[in-house]
Protein backbone atom coordinates (compact mmCIF):
# COMPACT_ATOMS: atom_id res chain seq x y z
CA UNK A 1 0.00 0.00 0.00
CA UNK A 2 1.36 3.24 -0.84
CA UNK A 3 0.36 7.08 0.28
CA UNK A 4 -1.21 9.79 -2.23
CA UNK A 5 -0.44 13.23 -1.25
CA UNK A 6 -3.12 15.85 -3.10
CA UNK A 7 -1.94 19.49 -2.96
CA UNK A 8 -5.13 21.67 -2.98
CA UNK A 9 -4.99 25.27 -2.71
CA UNK A 10 -7.73 26.48 0.00
CA UNK A 11 -9.08 29.97 -0.03
CA UNK A 12 -5.95 31.43 -1.29
CA UNK A 13 -4.84 31.79 2.20
CA UNK A 14 -3.53 28.17 3.10
CA UNK A 15 -2.33 25.27 0.99
CA UNK A 16 -3.79 21.98 2.10
CA UNK A 17 -1.77 18.29 1.30
CA UNK A 18 -4.39 15.57 1.53
CA UNK A 19 -2.80 12.36 2.19
CA UNK A 20 -4.77 8.78 2.09
CA UNK A 21 -3.43 5.39 2.48
CA UNK A 22 -0.01 4.19 4.35
CA UNK A 23 2.75 7.13 5.39
CA UNK A 24 5.49 5.62 6.39
CA UNK A 25 8.91 7.16 7.07
CA UNK A 26 10.24 6.87 3.90
CA UNK A 27 6.85 9.65 2.48
CA UNK A 28 8.43 12.17 4.82
CA UNK A 29 11.34 13.91 3.16
CA UNK A 30 8.81 14.38 0.09
CA UNK A 31 5.95 15.61 1.87
CA UNK A 32 9.00 18.17 3.93
CA UNK A 33 10.07 19.41 0.99
CA UNK A 34 6.57 19.85 -0.51
CA UNK A 35 5.95 22.12 2.83
CA UNK A 36 9.18 23.52 2.62
CA UNK A 37 8.08 25.00 -0.90
CA UNK A 38 4.86 26.72 0.41
CA UNK A 39 4.85 30.33 1.12
CA UNK A 40 1.24 30.51 2.41
CA UNK A 41 0.11 28.53 5.74
CA UNK A 42 0.32 24.47 5.28
CA UNK A 43 -2.56 22.07 6.85
CA UNK A 44 -2.15 18.46 6.74
CA UNK A 45 -5.46 16.17 6.00
CA UNK A 46 -4.78 12.99 7.76
CA UNK A 47 -7.26 11.05 5.94
CA UNK A 48 -4.96 7.55 6.37
CA UNK A 49 -5.53 4.38 7.28
CA UNK A 50 -2.47 3.50 8.54
CA UNK A 51 0.99 5.04 9.83
CA UNK A 52 4.45 3.81 10.53
CA UNK A 53 6.67 4.49 13.58
CA UNK A 54 8.88 7.43 11.36
CA UNK A 55 5.76 9.17 10.04
CA UNK A 56 4.22 9.46 13.62
CA UNK A 57 7.20 11.26 14.62
CA UNK A 58 6.87 13.67 11.53
CA UNK A 59 3.33 14.39 12.19
CA UNK A 60 4.02 15.34 15.50
CA UNK A 61 6.83 17.15 14.78
CA UNK A 62 4.41 19.24 12.05
CA UNK A 63 2.11 19.72 14.80
CA UNK A 64 4.65 20.99 17.20
CA UNK A 65 6.02 22.90 15.14
CA UNK A 66 2.65 25.00 14.07
CA UNK A 67 1.23 23.10 10.93
CA UNK A 68 -2.79 22.42 11.44
CA UNK A 69 -3.92 18.65 10.89
CA UNK A 70 -6.78 18.20 9.43
CA UNK A 71 -8.67 15.09 10.34
CA UNK A 72 -6.46 13.18 12.25
CA UNK A 73 -7.37 10.20 13.03
CA UNK A 74 -7.65 9.20 17.01
CA UNK A 75 -4.86 6.43 17.37
CA UNK A 76 -2.79 9.24 15.68
CA UNK A 77 -3.55 11.56 18.53
CA UNK A 78 -2.87 8.84 20.86
CA UNK A 79 0.68 8.30 19.30
CA UNK A 80 1.76 12.03 19.43
CA UNK A 81 0.87 12.32 22.57
CA UNK A 82 3.18 9.53 23.89
CA UNK A 83 5.81 11.23 21.78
Amino acid sequence: MTCETKRVIHREQLVLFQMSGYLQAEHVNTIEELIANEITSVVLDLSVRLVDRGAVMFIADCDVGGIRLRHCPAFIREWINKV
